[in-house]
């Protein structure tokens, strides 16, 4: 009990990211950060927004596809379990369904077996469970209140190529050759 309280301790006065940097997937050209912090959903969601990386702001992850879950699961895979990712349940008259903290539509689950609970209108969020199948960590429902160990971070960054191409496209704009004493331009 003790060696759980000195490592929520330290978890709680050190949020760090697991890797010096985000890691990007060349699946969507998004990058990915797992955050070791103890917060409740809503919480990790004010955190990952106010997190950034190349001047894109973060929010929690969503898992739009398969593939994405299973390569969020394998790059951390021995850091992301029981973290918190963007799904969260609506109660509201409106719209009684999941959805994506980050506005993007739902298109993918990856629920644990018996998944979602959704259990007495207090499992409103998603954490990955320790537990895989072919996708990667499955998905759990717990109570958005409850403070969880940590919290995947997913950034919406222009690929590298992008960001080349507008430079490149920025100097020619403002760079003009030298003219000749003839008015013709030189070849360089």
């Amino acid at each position: 009990m003790n060696g759980l309280v000195i490592c929520l301790f330290i978890l709680t006065c050190f949020a760090t990211p697991i890797y010096a940097t985000p890691i990007s997937w060349a699946g969507n050209g998004h990058s990915y950060e797992v955050v070791q912090d103890v917060y409740s959903w809503n919480n990790a969601r004010i955190a990952a927004t106010q997190r950034s990386y190349l001047g894109q702001p973060g929010y929690l992850a969503t898992m739009n596809s398969p593939e994405e879950n299973l390569w969020v699961s394998t790059t951390f895979s021995q850091a992301a379990f029981c973290h918190w990712i963007g799904a969260n349940y609506s109660y509201s008259t409106m719209r009684q369904s999941w959805y994506w903290a980050s506005g993007e539509p739902w298109s993918f689950a990856n629920w644990n077996i018996g998944e979602p609970g959704v259990l007495n209108g207090i499992e409103n969020a998603v954490s990955f469970t320790p537990i895989t199948n072919e996708y990667g960590f499955t998905w759990w429902d717990m109570n958005g209140s409850q403070a969880q160990i940590g919290y995947v971070v997913e950034y919406n960054v222009p690929e590298p190529s992008s960001i080349l191409l507008l430079v490149i496209g920025s100097f020619s704009i403002f760079y003009r050759k030298p003219k000749s004493p003839t008015g013709l331009f030189l070849f360089i």
